[in-house]
């Protein structure tokens, strides 16, 4: 099964394209989230699509790291959620903050890409990548469990459910690339 998954990077690449048009049409269609049957529907191809992503990505790790990363990503994923849903602190400030990490995480993504750096910076890199996607985490689990001006509300449950699970996904790529990096250094 490894093999085949490996052999076909052009499925991969085909999923990972059709999660992002999948969350983009789901995110900026408000009314396609709240018509029942194609919400679920495009629900499960998101999770198709992102699970054999994901499978293709993992298929180059060792077993070993991966299961180490899922264990991580369910510990990390637990503890926001723990912490988000039993604070009285309101986290609509790191909106900007976000924002601008976001738009310097792209670019740092960018010259990640042209340059290569030295083996110490990748795991800097990747654990300051994993600090702010779990920050992202606990803001819109934050947004699901309190109700105020930018919070989800109960008919936005498919575009609260995909915000979580792009963070998790977000989270377990995360912790696979710095357990990648440490391994290598």
């Amino acid at each position: 099964i490894n093999d085949g998954i490996m052999m076909s990077w052009w499925t991969a690449m085909t999923s990972f394209i059709a999660a992002v048009v999948i969350i983009v049409t789901l995110i900026c269609c408000h009314t396609i989230t709240r018509v029942k049957p194609v919400n679920y529907i495009l629900l499960v191809l998101f999770t198709g699509c992102s699970t054999f992503f994901l499978a293709y990505v993992c298929s180059f790790l060792p077993v070993s790291q991966v299961i180490t990363g899922a264990a991580m990503t369910f510990g990390v994923a637990g503890s926001i959620t723990a912490y988000a849903m039993t604070t009285k602190e309101n986290f609509k400030f790191m909106v900007g903050f976000l924002w601008l990490v976001s738009a310097v995480l792209i670019l740092l993504a960018i010259s990640y890409i042209v340059f290569s750096f030295s083996a110490w910076w990748h795991p800097l890199v990747q654990a300051f990548l994993s600090t702010i996607v779990g920050i992202f985490f606990l803001w819109d689990t934050e947004r699901i469990v309190v109700h105020r001006r930018y919070g989800i509300t109960h008919d936005d449950y498919i575009v609260g459910a995909l915000m979580l699970y792009a963070d998790v996904i977000m989270i377990f790529v995360d912790i696979l690339a710095c357990l990648r990096c440490v391994e290598k250094a």
